[in-house]
């Protein structure tokens, strides 16, 4: 469930793209570190999305689509439809991917107690989705990773890693910790998300 896009509570950010979808350039772009795999991030040279700013990638990785509720990263395979592999095409469906999207802090199940993380000077969590309903001492596997960022008192800047993007706990909060809203982005969520809270309490549409 948590590799389909949920949208219930993102708030829009206005316009996607100008320009269509962005592309990422390996070969102009400067490697930072790699994975025992072979996996690098890169810094990221294609153009920025709309209220967006993204300074490293895993090598390959390009702006597949953004809207009005998230931002969505694949890897280059994603660029040829593949019929044994529908999904990677659709940017509304984050397996494989990298899915950035806002949400209303008093909507999220709070982090609790997952690992804590401070990124950037803001406070933050990193929490693991396993699959099924077992917990991790089970030997259930890893389905995705959330990164959690406090941007402010009503948003948080949810950042989630597909496993098989194969990136290990520090490349993704490198990732996480690249990816900023402007000042614009998040001003309008924190109003938008400070209503949203307000009318709930009141019973206002």
């Amino acid at each position: 469930m948590f590799s389909i896009a949920a949208v219930a509570a993102a708030l829009s950010l206005g316009p996607g793209l100008v320009g269509g979808p962005a592309q990422n350039s390996p070969a102009s772009a400067q490697s930072t570190n790699g994975t025992p795999a072979g996996i690098k991030l890169v810094g990221y040279t294609g153009q920025q999305p709309n209220l967006f700013t993204i300074d490293m990638v895993p090598e390959g990785f390009f702006i597949q689509g953004q809207n009005g509720y998230e931002l969505v990263l694949a890897p280059e395979k994603a660029k040829t439809p593949d019929p044994a592999k529908p999904d990677l095409s659709d940017p509304k469906i984050y397996t494989d991917k990298i899915a950035v999207y806002l949400q209303n802090k008093d909507f999220t199940v709070e982090p609790g107690g997952d690992e804590k993380l401070t990124i950037n000077g803001k406070p933050a969590a990193l929490r693991y989705i396993h699959t099924g309903e077992g917990t991790p001492d089970e030997g259930t596997a890893v389905e995705a990773t959330q990164i959690f960022v406090v941007q402010a008192p009503h948003v948080y800047l949810t950042v989630q890693f597909d496993a098989s993007t194969g990136l290990t706990k520090e490349q993704m909060i490198k990732v996480a910790g690249g990816i900023n809203l402007t000042a614009e982005a998040v001003a309008k969520a924190e109003k938008g998300y400070a209503a949203q809270t307000e009318n709930s309490k009141t019973g206002k549409k």
